[in-house]
């Protein structure tokens, strides 16, 4: 999370220096999107670590629970 926070800070700056989509804008695009990522990724295993301690019963609420999240907009 502080790497996003870090990457929206650098994407503004960019913003405000160049006032264009220049190279630095898309750089600083490109670190907000792997920060993203790793965060994704980081969450979706700690979510299966989660879920191999649950019983039977607990893992289909909880794999329910995951899908309507991912899909509920």
């Amino acid at each position: 999370e502080q790497r996003l926070r870090a990457a929206n800070v650098a994407l503004a700056e960019a913003i405000d220096r160049d006032k264009e989509y220049s190279e630095g804008v898309q750089a600083a695009i490109d670190e907000f999107h792997e920060a993203m990522g790793e965060l994704q990724k980081m969450t979706i295993e700690h979510v299966f670590e989660m879920r191999s301690i649950l019983t039977e019963e607990q893992t289909e609420t909880f794999d329910a629970e995951v899908v309507r999240a991912l899909t509920d907009y």
